[in-house]
């Protein structure tokens, strides 16, 4: 009995078993698996990436693309026939996207020519350092791969997915490159000055490889497509021109008439170089020294496109020509190292350049962020902002539409005649006004201008009794050295002895017996 009762026991547990946890062919069958989900499709370079900057490098940096938008109004202005280089930069859209090395492409397309394809080498995108050419693609250019009509276009690749592409502009056009082809010329004439007034007879080192120095200085700096510079015969001077400033104004003069007597072209800039010491140390002394003067000269003043430097190896590299010239294009002082008069539009602290600065034949970055200053400061070391740049380009430009083409022949000179609006020439006469309210006779110098000039100054000229026999509007013009200026006004009468100036604080000046009774002179 207790036997069966055991094997009632497993049949029982057994039915139990399948009865709780047992399953039928039928129950163990599950229903149909959904369908996979198509795979998201990977997104596109062009959707991960943008062209954010483009820049085009000729001396200063002139933006012309900024946050992915093609600039109307540009900082500088872009040369045709100028080489440079052109600096892209991208970015991930996705910030926290990672992306792989990338190449570039470059493409100018100019009508009537080939494309030209400039490639850059695949690198990392990182954040833009205008200080360092590793954040950007970068594409060397000749001077004669821009033209006025010139459109561009970049491309982004990653090499390991050849097809997949991004684009600036993105919908694969080109963009106008805004190329400026009326870029003159930039013509110099160096006038060497014979010193005598030592004995010694010096003259400066004006031979070919230091006209070449010089020439590239200026080209490197300048918004020109060219630079052309030549030599006069010397000038001889017996008076003594010092350090401190005594002598200058009147070497100045005679630079002044010999432009006038030569009758060169209206372009055609005059620079003196002397040495009136043996060697810059001697000249300088311990006191400091001048060593260039220019006149802040406005547009209608020919005669005042004229300055002086001295002439020591250093001049040219350490800015002196570079100022003095554009002085004599009307730019004034950039504010570092204390100087009178300086520009108050300069738009940076510290006379800064402001934006990168590239040498155009050294093909070297000038860091905006480092020590470089202004040419048109007293600090160093110097380059030119774009502000420079710009203010000089459009006074270069300016002289070039105003030409009028002298008899004599500056370099390249075009001949003789009148050019462009036969402007006539008036012949003002010119005052020294030095630091302590004196006024001295200058040279004649030639103005284009139907009326003189006027800047709400007025010279005043009487005869013997104190009358007034003639009023003339008058101009002051800064030098940027000397701690003086040169006052422009109209010939005095004949019968005028005596020079008053109203409007700016200055001595009456006693005229010469030769003008008062033989009327103008020169």
């Amino acid at each position: 009995m207790p036997r069966n009762f055991r094997i009632a026991a497993v049949v029982t547990m057994a039915m139990l078993a399948a009865a709780c946890g047992g399953s039928s062919d039928s129950a163990q069958q599950s229903a149909p698996a959904p369908a996979p989900a198509p795979a998201e499709p990977a997104p596109t370079l062009a959707e991960r990436v943008e062209v954010d900057n483009v820049a085009v490098l000729q001396g200063t940096t002139a933006t012309i693309v900024e946050d992915g938008m093609v600039k109307k109004k540009r900082n500088a202005p872009v040369i045709a026939g100028r080489p440079g280089i052109v600096r892209v930069h991208a970015r991930a859209i996705d910030a926290r996207a990672r992306l792989p090395k990338l190449a570039a492409e470059l493409r100018i397309a100019t009508p009537g020519k080939e494309d030209l394809i400039v490639r850059a080498e695949p690198r990392s995108l990182v954040e833009r350092d205008d200080a360092d050419l590793d954040t950007t693609f970068n594409f060397d250019l000749a001077a004669d791969a821009i033209a006025a009509t010139s459109t561009l276009s970049v491309g982004l690749e990653d090499p390991s997915a050849p097809g997949d592409r991004a684009s600036f502009p993105n919908d694969g056009s080109t963009f106008p490159l805004g190329a400026r082809d009326d870029a003159p010329t930039l013509r110099v004439r160096f006038v060497p000055v014979r010193y005598d007034q030592d004995g010694s007879g010096r003259l400066p080192k004006l031979d070919a490889a230091s006209l070449e120095a010089h020439r590239r200085a200026l080209y490197a700096m300048y918004p020109t497509r060219n630079v052309v510079v030549d030599v006069r015969e010397a000038l001889p001077w017996a008076n003594a021109v010092e350090a401190r400033g005594k002598g200058w104004d009147q070497l100045l003069d005679a630079i002044v008439d010999a432009r006038h007597t030569d009758a060169v072209d209206d372009d055609v800039y005059y620079v003196g170089v002397f040495t009136p010491k043996s060697s810059i140390d001697e000249y300088c002394g311990d006191g400091g020294c001048i060593l260039g003067v220019a006149p802040a000269a406005q547009l209608e003043e020919v005669g005042l496109r004229v300055a002086m430097v001295v002439g020591y190896e250093s001049y040219g590299a350490n800015g002196t020509l570079a100022q003095e010239l554009a002085h004599a294009m009307g730019r004034e002082h950039a504010p570092c190292g204390g100087p009178d008069g300086p520009d108050e539009s300069y738009p940076y602290a510290g006379a800064r350049i402001g934006v990168a600065g590239w040498h155009i034949l050294d093909k070297k970055l000038v860091d905006p962020g480092g020590r470089s200053r202004d040419f048109m400061s007293y600090c160093g070391p110097v380059w030119i902002s774009d502000y420079t740049y710009n203010g000089l380009y459009d006074r270069m430009v300016d002289v070039a539409k105003s030409k009028r083409v002298g008899k004599g022949g500056g370099p390249t000179s075009s001949g003789g005649g009148p050019g462009a609006g036969g402007a006539a020439t008036t012949r003002l006469r010119s005052y020294h006004v030095m630091e302590d309210g004196s006024l001295s006779e200058g040279a004649l110098v030639d103005v284009v201008a139907q009326n003189g000039v006027s800047s709400g100054i007025k010279m005043h000229y009487e005869d013997a009794a104190g009358r007034t026999v003639a009023v003339s509007d008058a101009a002051y013009r800064r030098f940027d050295s000397l701690r003086s200026g040169l006052l422009l006004a109209a010939e005095p009468p004949n019968g005028a002895v005596r020079a008053r100036v109203e409007g700016l604080e200055v001595r009456p000046l006693e005229l010469s017996v030769s003008r008062s009774t033989l009327g103008p002179a020169r």
